[in-house]
C-alpha cells in the first residue's frame, strides 16, 4: 500500500472544483467592473468583461495546476483573455 501525496489526496477528495472556482468567480467580478468601467455602464460590454474575466480565471487557474509548455500555453490564455477583458468597442 502506497500513502498518497497532497495533491492526490485533494483530487480523490474532489478539492480541485474549488481550486477553480475562486479564480472563475474572481475573473468574473473584475472583469465584469472593467467592463463596466470602460464602457460606461453598457450592459453588454459588462456581460462581456465578465464572462471573458471567468474565462481568464480558468485559465490562469490551470496554468497554476500544470507545469512545463501547457503551463506557458495556458499562461498566454489567461494573459490573453485578461487583455481582452478590458476592450471597449463603443
Amino acid at each position: 500500500m502506497i500513502e498518497l501525496t497532497h495533491s492526490e489526496i485533494q483530487e480523490v477528495s474532489g478539492a480541485i472544483a474549488p481550486l477553480l472556482a475562486v479564480p472563475i468567480v474572481i475573473g468574473a467580478i473584475t472583469g465584469g467592473a472593467a467592463g463596466a468601467i470602460q464602457s460606461d455602464g453598457n450592459i453588454g460590454e459588462t456581460i462581456l468583461g465578465a464572462s471573458l474575466g471567468a474565462a481568464a480565471g480558468f485559465f490562469g487557474a490551470i496554468a497554476g495546476a500544470t507545469t512545463g509548455a501547457v503551463r506557458v500555453l495556458y499562461g498566454g490564455y489567461a494573459i490573453a483573455a485578461g487583455v481582452a477583458t478590458t476592450w471597449n468597442d463603443s
